[in-house]
Formats: structure tokens, sequence, C-alpha cells
């Protein structure tokens, strides 16, 4: 075994910005176990990651059609772990790119996998956070 497997590096470095959900300050419904209004949010952070948009689909709700685009955003663990942040479910993406590439979106974690696993490096070396638009969708 080569104890000096290189660590990963993303393809496409692109700056996100991240406000995790703060659940100690936010108030909840016990019985619901939902938050009530809106949840809390901490310090924006930011980190470079590599963005894959995988599709973009229209659900028909009762209030009108929604558009759920999904995909990932794959993170460096090494650069979690030096920021002292832990992707959770719920964290939003709210700033994606820089300059005249920045987007603005609202895209939430639904799920998160851990990838890259090599032994020498305790495990687990990139983090892929699946995210979906919870933007609200425009009626004119």
């Amino acid at each position: 075994m080569n104890s000096n497997l290189p660590l990963p590096r993303l393809l496409h470095p692109t700056l996100v910005k991240i406000r995790q959900q703060n659940l100690s300050g936010t108030k909840m419904d016990r019985q619901a176990r939902e938050p009530i209004g809106k949840a809390a949010r901490g310090s924006v952070v930011q980190l470079n990651g590599h963005v894959s948009w995988k599709s973009a689909t229209l659900k028909p709700q009762k209030g009108g059609n929604e558009v759920a685009v999904d995909g990932y955003i794959l993170f460096l663990r090494t650069d979690l772990v030096t920021k002292g942040i832990d992707i959770q479910y719920q964290d939003q993406f709210f700033e994606i790119g820089t300059g005249n590439a920045l987007r603005e979106v609202n895209l939430y974690v639904e799920m998160i996998q851990y990838r890259g696993h090599n032994p020498n490096y305790g495990g687990h070396t990139l983090v892929k956070a699946w995210f979906s638009d919870k933007a609200p969708v425009r009626h004119s």
C-alpha cells in the first residue's frame, strides 16, 4: 500500500457561501418537530467547492408549479476541518461564484455523502452535499 497518495483536488473550485442552521437558536414545535417560523442561521462561511447541477424538474403543487433543481457541491474535508464546520441537513447555500459569475441561489442541503476514503488520511477526504432549490415560484 502506498502511504504517499496525494489528497484529492477539486476540478473546478468555486467560492460557495454557506449559512448553517443553528438548531439551538431556533424555536421548535415539539409535537411537529419542525421550526416555528424561520430557522435560525449562523454566521456566513465561505468555502471552495465543485458545483455540479444534475437535473431541473417541474413539480406540480397545489399553489402552482415548483421548479426543483438538484445537484451537489463537493467539498474537501480538509477545508471543512480548517474552517471548523460540518455540513448538515438543511444548511443553506446562498451564493455561488465571484465577480461576473456570482449567482445568488436558495439551495438547501438534502443529503450528505462521504467520498474518497483513504485510511492514510483517517477516512473520507471528500464531502458531497446534495442540494435542492427551495426558491419560491413567482406568479405574474
